[in-house]
């Protein structure tokens, strides 16, 4: 019985290290994708997404371009927080 669980707290924390590494490299992949947009390209890709109903999407274009200062993007955001999407 011993065994098994140092197997399991040998093995537990090496599989949680691999999963949330292949998480951050799509996160930066996405995230490079966003900065080097221009922001209409910005607001027209959340658009897009948000006509597709694919809101997390579009989410993450929003909140680029609110932490900019976009005052659209910023309003958009309000919306989709108050809609509860």
């Amino acid at each position: 019985m011993k065994k098994i669980i140092y197997i399991l707290l040998f093995i537990l924390p090496i599989l949680l290290i691999s999963c949330s590494s292949s998480n951050n490299n799509e996160q930066e992949e996405s995230n490079f994708e966003i900065n080097s947009m221009s922001v209409n390209e910005l607001m027209t890709k959340a658009q897009v997404l948000f006509e597709e109903k694919n809101y997390s999407e579009a989410f993450k274009y929003l909140k680029s371009l609110a932490d900019q200062g976009d005052a659209k993007a910023q309003n958009n955001l309000g919306n989709m927080y108050r809609d509860g999407l």
